[in-house]
């Protein structure tokens, strides 16, 4: 019986890997990002742009 709140329904174990595999793909996908952009921040540049792989180098970061 599934837990309160879910339906009952028949999950392959195949869905259920499905689910994990694009939840992985997607942590992958931010950590990429979001290290690149702490990255460029240390060395003084500025990044744009959502998705890891895509992002660019547009201008100096403004001097605090």
């Amino acid at each position: 019986m599934p837990a309160p709140g879910y339906p009952e329904e028949i999950r392959t174990v195949g869905s259920c890997l499905e689910v994990v595999m694009d939840e992985e793909c997607e942590h992958l996908r931010f950590a990429v990002r979001d290290l690149a952009t702490l990255e460029a921040a240390s060395q003084g540049r500025v990044l744009t742009g959502s998705r890891a792989g895509r992002d660019r180098l547009t201008r100096p970061a403004r001097p605090a």
